[in-house]
This record gives structure tokens, sequence and C-alpha cells, in this order.
């Protein structure tokens, strides 16, 4: 077989505010009800679009509150009855039937701290490079931490009984360190293979982590850091390279695509320039490995 080598380009990922549809927009919803029971919400409120708020009713005594709808990747809490309360990720609620906005972008962190308790980012010792140039100073590190092993390939993974599963943990969580429950994988082969064969590699990589860790609730694909516009960087002709097949690229799309929102593909990180990789790559020098570690931390940042 022949080999190839690979490395990610950057985008950052933005979260879309949910917006509200027709003329139920945040303001615009029909009357509150009156008369509701003490300690109770009033009724009549009207539920906006995907990621809006609820309207309360004003017939509540004191002490009674609406929450709102929920967005996609997060979670906003609505208006209150007489006196209400701070809403969560949008407005004040003053007063009766106020109205909080939110909702974070998709696959976002809630407002309210983490979205995971434990992010273990899985890889080999192109991983271990950018997470130990200062990837843990962009993502809170007491939920973060990294199991890696030189040479360990998608296959190796997908092997319950594989030796990278023997790698020790390097900076563990505070808690749920046994049982991540997110997981950020590199996936990497030098062997030449069609998209089909990626994906069920993937796949059965996916089947063993799942064993492995029941609590996963979220999987991030991603490729290890590519050569500039995914060029190959120094000797064209070496072995391994920086440029990513792609196969691969389609591989970890349509995983995500089928997975039903278990599975995310990261942006195709790459690097800053060619003098990143000690020659043709795809292992990374100083400062290169650096601004690496900053892409790749401010990415995961928004997205824990």
């Amino acid at each position: 077989m022949t080999v190839w080598r690979s490395v990610l380009s950057s985008s950052l990922f933005v979260g879309a505010l949910a917006s509200c549809a027709g003329q139920n927009a945040a303001g615009d919803a029909p009357p509150a009800s009156t008369g509701g029971a003490p300690d109770s919400v009033g009724t009549g409120g009207a539920t906006l679009g995907s990621g809006g708020a609820e309207l309360a009713g004003t017939g509540g005594a004191s002490g009674g509150a609406a929450t709102g709808g929920v967005g996609t990747g997060g979670a906003g809490t609505g208006g209150s009855g007489t006196g209400g309360i701070e809403s969560t990720g949008g407005t004040q609620a003053g007063g009766s039937g106020g109205v909080g906005t939110g909702g974070a972008g998709t696959g976002g962190s809630t407002s309210g701290g983490p979205q995971f308790e434990c992010n273990q980012v899985v890889g080999l010792t192109v991983t271990s490079e950018w997470y130990l140039a200062g990837f843990e100073t962009y993502v809170d590190d007491a939920h973060w931490q990294l199991k890696w092993q030189a040479h360990s390939y998608v296959a190796d993974w997908a092997n319950p009984a594989g030796e990278p599963w023997n790698a020790e943990i390097v900076s563990p969580c505070t808690q749920g360190s046994t049982s991540p429950d997110r997981i950020v994988f590199t996936v990497l082969s030098w062997d030449v293979m069609p998209q089909q064969q990626w994906e069920d590699l993937i796949n059965s990589a996916l089947d063993t982590f799942q064993a492995k860790y029941p609590d996963v609730a979220r999987f991030d694909l991603m490729t290890i850091i590519r050569g500039p516009g995914n060029q190959k960087c120094g000797d064209p002709t070496a072995s391994e390279t920086v440029q990513i097949p792609a196969e691969l690229d389609a591989a970890i799309a349509a995983v995500a695509a089928d997975s039903g929102g278990l599975v995310y593909a990261t942006p195709k990180f790459e690097a800053p320039d060619c003098a990143t990789f000690d020659g043709a790559g795809p292992h990374m020098l100083a400062p290169g490995v650096n601004a690496v570690a900053t892409t790749v931390g401010e990415y995961f940042a928004d997205l824990q």
C-alpha cells in the first residue's frame, strides 16, 4: 500500500442564535390569561421558535415563573409572574409577563457551566504535540484530559485489545476521568483506501469507544494538522505528508451526518505555514505548534 500524510485546517465554529417565527416574535404574543392560583404560573403564554422564550401569564401570584424553549445546543429561560426573575442567556424579566431570550449555537455549551464532565482527546504523537503546547490554557483544564500513544492509528483504536488502550491518561479530569462523556478523536492511517473503508474503520472505532466508555454523549472527529491549504510541505516524495486525502474528509463528514447528532466533524485545522513542521511533517515545531494549540483550543473553548 502507498502512504499519505495529513493535517487539519482551522475554521471557527460559530453557534447560530435561534430565531422567532411569524407574528410570535418576542413582545408580540397573544394576551396572557388571568386568575392563576397562588404560587402557580399564569396561562396563555406563547412559545416562540427554536431557542425562543415563553411568555408568562399575568395571573399567577408572586413567585410563579415560566421557563422558555430550548435552543439547539443551549437553553433560554423565560419570563416570570409578578416580581420577575432574571433570565439565563437573555434579558432580565421585570414585572408581569417579562420575556427571557436565549439559546446557544449548535453544539454549544449552556451558560450554566461546562456541558461535559470529562472531555477526552484521543490520538497519537502529533495529537499530543498541540495538546501539550498550551491547548489546556484555552479550555477548562479540570474537564479535559489526553490519552495518546505513538503510531496509534484508527484500526488500533477500533481493536478493543489494541495497545493504545493501555496508554495512561495525561492531565486527568477532576471527575469522570475513567468514563469520559465526550471524545475528541484524531483519525489517522497512512494506508490509501476508499471512502467506504474509512467509514467502516471509523464506525468500528466509535463502537469500541462506546463499549469502553458507556457515558459518551458526543464524538468530535478530526484529522492531524494539515499543511497550509492542505498542501504538502518539505520533500514532496516523502512517504508521509501533511496532505489529507479527500476520501478521509468525506468519510468523517458522512459518519457525522449519519450519527443522529452523536458525531461531529471538527474544522479542517491547518498549520499557519510549512515552517510549523519538522521537514515534511507531520511532527510540529515551535512556534508553529503553539499557534496550532491556540487555534484548536479556541475552537473547543466554545464547545465544552
